[in-house]
């Protein structure tokens, strides 16, 4: 059982949320409902669990920075993913599949990061 410590840091974590500027209005996307956000040339989108895609204008690094104490890891040049909705990882085709039944594929190589995980 949790104790209060413990508690509140999920409960911390669960009211988090990341602001997103697009054209006119602000979106607010909680953490939690991230699975994963991939680099496109000079912008990023963020999926999210209600496969919804956020389009915002900061790099990659960026996420990297402001997430990684949150459950995501980089695993590549162009993702960073929620651990939190990780659900299957193939080897042999490098294709990841989330919790929302959303797929990618990462590239070539094994990634070390997800064999860690």
């Amino acid at each position: 059982m949790p104790n209060q410590t413990e508690i509140k840091t999920l409960i911390n974590q669960s009211d988090k949320v990341i602001t997103i500027k697009s054209n006119r209005y602000y979106d607010y996307v909680p953490l939690q409902n991230i699975v994963y956000i991939k680099a496109e040339n000079n912008y990023c989108s963020l999926f999210t669990i209600e496969k919804k895609n956020y389009l915002t204008t900061n790099p990659l690094k960026y996420y990297e920075a402001l997430l990684k104490d949150y459950g995501f890891i980089r695993i590549n040049r162009s993702y960073i993913i929620n651990r939190k909705h990780l659900q299957h990882y193939n080897l042999d085709k490098n294709i990841v599949k989330f919790t929302n039944e959303i797929s990618i594929t990462i590239g070539n190589k094994t990634n070390p990061k997800l064999l860690q995980l």
